[in-house]
């Protein structure tokens, strides 16, 4: 019947199209409802938000759109030589953060562990513990921060 109706040689009764509703887990106004156009967010490089502390010289740029619910939140962070961002602080538990290391060596700390990044790698961490970034070059560090609090919802 599915073949059928995809093929368009029959049109399903109310009946056939609750039946495939419930055999897919949706209500039968989802199963009818027209397709939706997708989301295209553009950010052109100059509209995206850059953080900058003026002490130590940390710049974040905004990558992801900051839209409320979407539980992505993608960074690219600037480290100056020998730079410290400074500590921050423990994030619920189920909030995860991603890093790349793009140019550069950075030391994580998390907690009470340290780990070295090098061009490159990258790391996986739980972040409901405080967590802080130096970079250990002398020049300066970039890396992607991938922030995803989808599971704290």
């Amino acid at each position: 019947m599915i073949s059928k109706i995809e093929r368009c040689e029959t049109v399903p009764s109310t009946v056939i199209l609750s039946k495939l509703a419930e055999a897919l887990g949706v209500t039968f106004s989802q199963l009818m409802a027209p397709a939706v156009e997708r989301e295209i967010v553009h950010i052109p490089a100059g509209r995206q938000p850059v953080l900058r502390d003026d002490e130590t010289g940390f710049l974040r740029r905004c990558i992801s759109p900051v839209l409320p619910g979407r539980g992505i939140d993608w960074v690219l962070n600037t480290l100056p030589p020998e730079a410290e961002t400074g500590n921050f602080v423990a994030h619920r538990r189920g909030v995860e953060e991603y890093i790349y290391v793009l140019r550069g060596r950075i030391r994580v700390t998390i907690g009470d562990q340290r780990v070295t990044l090098n061009q490159g790698d990258s790391l996986y961490f739980q972040a409901d513990a405080d967590h802080s970034f130096l970079n250990l070059g002398k020049t300066q560090c970039e890396y992607f921060l991938v922030i995803d609090t989808s599971k704290v919802r």
